[in-house]
């Protein structure tokens, strides 16, 4: 091979050599981009993700909520002549915080619709509907989507929905009420309700128009009316308006019922009559029975009844006795009236005459002053609370029963002799001390004083009070007030703690006081001195 032909195989292989470096060096760039690109691409991707998972968070005012179709009939209520229909799952977000690609509007068609086409169009993106105006006791179909400025549609949703409408409210019925009647008036009481499965009553009102054509009317919050019909001829018909507010209902396939969303005004005509060979009775009004009147809040009370045709004064009684016996009865003469109201001191006057207690169960009637037995009555009872101070248990024929433990010498029983100089104290052992007392009978509790040994006021400190029927120290106790000491350093026996009880309904047999802490150290030890135990 001569020198020429050596040196131009030589500028071939470099040649050859430099466009394999070219193609090489231009695979290693196109790939250098292709990643570039991907990682733009996934970062954007990524970006893009983060900011759609965002949106569909809970929402937060103010938030822009974007979407890119409606998620389904997700929801449907019932309403009173309307239904309402939620779509997105994001909940109920206001139309001028959804975006939704192009779509502007969204539309409901119905065959019963009366608008153009069938259709009603809402000039915004909804996240629920309102559909009114369904008078029709029947399923009506409805097809929902959303539709841009070109008037192209999104999928339909569909639903088919029944109202509750006016044919619906006017198949309720009222179950009879329970009437009390005499010759001159009438009590109308519904003591079951007037509500059912089909309709849960809110408030009601009922009005009549005597026989002087005065309108009489009244009403309250609830669904139990009682209406006390006066002067009112006999022997005619005396037609009682009862209006209602009330939530009806809907019935499933499982035969339970559903509330729909409105209450709705229900109003019924019903018809008494009173005969005139009736008995003559007074009908006692307010206040209702067994209502509470607190007199620590020093407001009067109005004693109202029904007056008869024969009776011509009228004797306001009460009593700790519903038979109202003649020595513990307090008599108010009134004369021909059909109301009293008494003043906050009047009625502590007549409760203090009858009893001394906070807690009073008082009855209650009307009756003439002349007694008649062709005039009957009732009574009630008024629970009345009273101010003024606990009332000390008798204690004499008190048990102490056990304890955790007794130092020699002393006794649970000691306790209750109100002598200082006898005390029951704890053996030095671990902590709780407890002890129990038998009161004989059932009793409520409604504080406790407590008195420490004179001289060793930093033993008994903080301590629970427990209510049973049974004394075994390891069954079933009721929890009715807990409390402690303040830090002293007199010495002298005095009360040094006042415990009010939480729970003063609860009665009981027996009362267990648990001491969690006592004298600092190894082997805490309590005592009690003197035990007071009050009820109102």
């Amino acid at each position: 091979m001569d020198a020429k032909h050596s040196k131009n195989i030589k500028k071939r292989k470099m040649k050859n050599s430099n466009h394999k470096k070219s193609r090489i060096s231009s695979s290693i760039l196109l790939r250098m981009l292709s990643y570039s690109v991907i990682l733009l691409f996934s970062y954007s991707v990524m970006h893009s993700c983060d900011s759609i998972y965002d949106n569909v968070e809970k929402y937060v005012d103010g938030e822009i909520v974007y979407i890119d179709k409606l998620d389904g009939v997700l929801k449907v209520q019932i309403g009173y002549e309307r239904v309402e229909i939620d779509l997105l799952e994001a909940g109920r977000i206001p139309a001028s915080q959804i975006r939704m690609a192009k779509a502007k509007k969204t539309v409901i068609e119905c065959p019963d619709f009366t608008e153009t086409g069938h259709r009603r169009v809402i000039d915004s993106i909804c996240s629920w509907v309102n559909i009114t105006g369904l008078t029709q006791s029947k399923y009506y179909e409805f097809t929902i989507y959303t539709e841009d400025e070109f008037g192209s549609r999104s999928l339909p949703l569909t639903a088919n929905v029944r109202p509750y409408t006016a044919e619906n409210l006017n198949s309720i019925e009222i179950t009879p009420p329970s009437i009390n009647a005499s010759s001159a008036a009438a009590q109308i009481e519904w003591t079951n309700g007037i509500s059912a499965l089909t309709h849960k009553v809110v408030n009601f009102e009922w009005k009549y128009t005597d026989r002087d054509g005065v309108v009489c009317t009244d009403g309250d919050e609830g669904d139990k009316p009682v209406i006390f019909l006066e002067n009112v001829a006999a022997e005619k018909d005396i037609p009682v308006e009862l209006k209602c507010r009330l939530i009806p209902t809907t019935s499933n396939p499982d035969h339970t019922y559903t509330p729909i969303i409105d209450t709705v005004d229900f109003q019924q005509i019903i018809n008494f009559r009173l005969s005139s060979s009736a008995d003559e009775v007074i009908f006692l009004k307010t206040p209702i029975p067994g209502i509470d009147n607190d007199l620590t809040e020093g407001l009067p009370v109005a004693f109202t009844w029904t007056k008869t045709n024969t009776v011509n004064s009228y004797t306001l009684k009460f009593s700790l006795s519903p038979s109202f016996p003649d020595e513990g009865t307090y008599l108010m003469n009134l004369g021909d009236v059909n109301e009293y109201v008494m003043d906050n001191a009047s009625m502590l006057t007549v409760v203090n005459s009858l009893n001394t207690k906070l807690l009073s169960e008082v009855y209650w009637t009307v009756t003439p002053t002349v007694q008649s037995a062709q005039v009957k009555t009732s009574y009630r009872l008024l629970i009345v609370w009273k101010a003024g101070v606990f009332y000390k248990y008798d204690t004499t024929d008190w048990l102490g029963v056990s304890a955790s433990s007794s130092y020699s010498g002393t006794d649970v029983q000691y306790i209750l002799n109100d002598n200082p100089a006898q005390v029951w104290h704890s053996s030095a052992t671990a902590l709780p001390h407890w002890l129990i007392v038998d009161m004989r009978t059932p009793k409520n509790i409604f504080k406790f004083d407590v008195y420490r040994q004179a001289g060793s006021l930093s033993d008994t400190k903080s301590m629970v009070f427990y209510i049973s029927d049974n004394p075994d120290e390891s069954g079933t106790w009721t929890k009715i007030g807990e409390g402690g000491f303040s830090p002293s350093t007199t010495g002298s026996s005095e009360p040094s703690c006042e415990v009010l009880m939480t729970d003063r309904v609860t009665k009981g047999r027996y009362f267990r006081i648990e001491f969690l802490d006592g004298r600092p150290g190894a082997n805490p030890y309590v005592n009690v001195a003197i035990l007071h135990i009050y009820y109102q």
